[in-house]
């Protein structure tokens, strides 16, 4: 009886973590984009380069909300209504 229910255990973990494998490198991949655009721009702006501040502060604030969603999601706290469902 518990090695059958053991075995239940490892199968519905092992599917869960398949599932979410997808959404977990996603979220990785997100937050390095985040860090390494924050870097390049205060780099190009602290060197004197042009190329504006408004712009790149927008591509940040859109990636570190979806970001934020994506782990919302993923710890199943909302919902989250988009082209991702």
């Amino acid at each position: 009886m518990h090695l059958r229910v053991r075995l239940r255990i490892k199968a519905f973990r092992q599917q869960i973590i398949r599932i979410l494998q997808p959404q977990r490198l996603f979220c990785m991949k997100l937050l390095a984009v985040i860090i390494l655009k924050s870097f390049a721009t205060s780099a190009t702006f602290g060197a004197g380069g042009i190329g504006g501040i408004f712009a790149p502060t927008l591509f940040i604030g859109v990636n570190t909300g979806l970001f934020l969603a994506e782990i919302l999601k993923y710890f199943g706290a909302v919902q989250v209504w988009g082209w991702r469902n």
